[in-house]
């Protein structure tokens, strides 16, 4: 039986309901001591983390790739794997396997069906629907890094843009769920999601859940080649430089002005054919990134 120990994750997470549970093909108990086989570690709280040599050591990071580089400088632990948001740069005796944050968000929900009912739905908004939706929302608590005020400046000279959150607080606030998030972007046209900032191919749940309200999605951040091929580009407005976003103003502003070509926009599938493969294929590559490590472990 391999023994497995979590540490270093988030306050409210929880060990036992954790996707890597899922794809260990062995026998595992989840303990609490350093009698632990396998050490899964994440990005927070840290600094004083000591681990077993002769352990498989594991790091999954939901957050930005730069907390990476930060990890390892501070422990110094050699990796074996790292799963989630990765580093565009190798890392001597360390795999890496990409599992976008979004994916935790949606595990049981996304499925090859769930995308062709959601593109049919899109398909058939009817045009006063669309038009008797609000202008645009933002609902965020910071924005550190200015990937989300530029935007909004940019913006608010076409029509009122709601504010739930701390972030430029307009309005009265939402619930703390996604699903309280999701049911209020759903009375809105556009929805601004900007990542924190831009990083190798990181890309959180921010553009599924204004997609799961049917929002025309205000991007900024970085899908890179896998996302791209799961969610449809042309659905979403992307802006790449949020001090100079004139082109997607002025995309924006003509859909504004023409409403039948606000509604082919809107029309338009946002997942692309065949995409759940390409979700199943990240899942495969984690847990046999995972089975190997094991395998090699026990013998």
């Amino acid at each position: 039986m391999i023994k497995i120990k979590y540490t270093c994750f988030w306050p409210d997470f929880n060990q036992n309901d954790f996707f890597i549970n899922d794809m260990i093909q062995k026998d595992y108990k989840i303990v609490t001591d350093d009698s632990y086989d396998v050490i899964i570690m994440s990005v927070f709280n840290y600094q004083n983390l000591k681990v077993k040599e002769n352990s498989i050591k594991i790091l999954f990071n939901g957050e930005h790739p730069s907390y990476i580089d930060r990890f390892l400088l501070i422990t110094g632990i050699k990796l074996n794997l790292i799963i989630g948001f990765t580093t565009s740069n190798q890392i001597p005796g360390t795999m890496q396997v990409y599992y976008p944050l979004w994916i935790l968000y949606y595990d049981k929900t996304y499925s090859q069906e769930y995308f062709d009912k959601v593109n049919n739905n899109l398909k058939n908004v009817k045009k006063q629907d669309l038009l008797n939706k609000k202008f645009c929302c933002i609902i965020n608590s910071h924005d550190t890094n200015n990937t989300r005020i530029p935007i909004y400046a940019n913006l608010i000279k076409y029509d009122k843009i709601d504010c739930p959150g701390k972030l430029l607080h307009n309005m009265n606030s939402i619930g703390n769920s996604s699903e309280d998030k999701i049911k209020f972007m759903g009375d809105y046209k556009f929805n601004i999601c900007s990542e924190n900032g831009k990083g190798f191919q990181y890309m959180t749940e921010k553009l599924p859940q204004c997609i799961d309200a049917f929002c025309i999605p205000l991007y900024y951040g970085d899908m890179g080649p896998i996302n791209t091929k799961i969610f449809n580009k042309n659905r979403i407005i992307n802006i790449t430089d949020t001090n100079n976003i004139s082109d997607e103003i002025e995309i924006i502003k003509m859909l504004l002005e023409k409403p039948e070509e606000l509604l082919k926009f809107y029309r338009q599938p946002i997942f692309k054919d065949g995409s759940y493969k390409y979700i199943k294929q990240i899942k495969e590559n984690a847990r046999i990134a995972i089975e190997k490590l094991i395998n090699s472990h026990s013998k």
